[in-house]
């Protein structure tokens, strides 16, 4: 098994921009597709972290679509 490198997007964007200065992938971008599920994150306390393999397989076009669960309203959730 692969061991994948977390970060943070601030740190991811800034290994990217490092391996290859001219990259036009923007900090924005990664954000953007966070949010809209296009590439893996974990959600751990307030950081948001994402795999920099993640990102440039998104970029690549290689990456599918993220399921997240649907929200659940009305319902009373296990505390854990």
């Amino acid at each position: 098994m692969e061991f994948q490198k977390f970060r943070t997007i601030n740190s991811a964007y800034a290994e990217i921009k490092k391996q290859d200065p001219e990259t036009e992938i923007s900090m924005c971008g990664i954000k953007a597709g966070v949010k809209q599920g296009l590439i893996p994150s974990v959600k751990i306390g307030n950081k948001v972290v994402v795999s920099i393999e993640g990102i440039l397989k998104f970029y690549s076009g290689e990456a599918q679509q993220v399921q997240e669960k649907p929200k659940q309203y009305g319902k009373i959730r296990p505390v854990c």
